[in-house]
C-alpha cells in the first residue's frame, strides 16, 4: 500500500540567503508552567507540548484541518511493504535547521534511536513505540525504513504522535553523553 500526501507541494531549495523575509511575528502558546527543558522526549507533562508545537516536526502529522488523516510532515511519501511489516519513508530534501544544518535520514534516527532504546526512561514517545518498532535503518540522505515486529497500521499514528518530535541527530548525540 501506498500514501502519497497530498497536503503538502514537495519541498524546494531554500531561497537564497539575501531573498529570505526577516522579522515578523512569532506567537507561541504562553503557560505558567515552567518547562524543565526544551527536550520533547524528556519531559512528560502535557503542558510541555502547546509551547513547543511550532518548534519541532515529526516524519508525519494528523492533518490540521481536522480530517483526523495522516499527512506529510518531513516525510514526504511513505510505503507499506506487502507483508506489512516494512513501512518507508522518502524525506523532504533542502529542510533546514535553525543552525543552517541539513536534515538528512540520520536525523530521524538518532531520536527514534533514543525512544526506542529500553534504557530511556521516558513513558510517552518510547512507550508507544517501543512494543511495534523492530529496527530503524536508513537509505541514503533522504529514505528512512521502519520495521515494525508485526504488522500494523499503529506505526503511522505513533510517529505521528507530539512525543515523537524529530530533532537534529548532533542534540540527540550530546545529549546522550550528558
Amino acid at each position: 500500500a501506498t500514501s502519497t500526501p497530498t497536503a503538502e507541494p514537495a519541498a524546494t531549495e531554500p531561497p537564497p540567503a539575501e531573498e529570505r523575509a526577516h522579522g515578523g511575528i512569532l506567537s507561541l502558546h504562553a503557560s505558567s508552567v515552567d518547562l524543565p527543558s526544551l527536550d520533547p522526549h524528556r519531559e512528560s507533562p502535557s503542558t510541555f507540548l502547546a509551547p513547543l508545537s511550532g518548534v519541532y516536526n515529526t516524519l508525519v502529522r494528523e492533518d490540521p484541518e481536522g480530517s483526523h488523516q495522516i499527512v506529510s510532515d518531513l516525510a514526504t511519501e511513505w510505503k507499506l511493504s506487502e507483508d506489512g511489516s516494512e513501512w518507508t519513508f522518502s524525506l523532504h530534501s533542502g529542510v533546514q535547521f535553525h543552525d543552517g544544518g541539513l536534515f538528512t535520514s540520520k536525523d530521524v534516527k538518532a531520536p527514534l534511536a533514543t525512544l526506542l532504546d529500553p534504557e530511556f526512561k521516558r513513558p510517552r514517545g518510547g512507550g508507544t513505540l517501543r512494543p511495534l518498532v523492530e529496527a530503524v535503518t536508513t537509505n541514503g540522505d533522504h529514505e528512512v525504513k521502519i520495521t515494525t515486529k508485526f504488522p500494523t497500521p499503529l506505526l503511522l499514528s505513533g510517529v505521528s504522535s507530539d512525543w515523537v518530535k524529530i530533532y537534529k541527530a548532533d542534540i540527540v548525540n550530546d545529549r546522550e553523553r550528558d
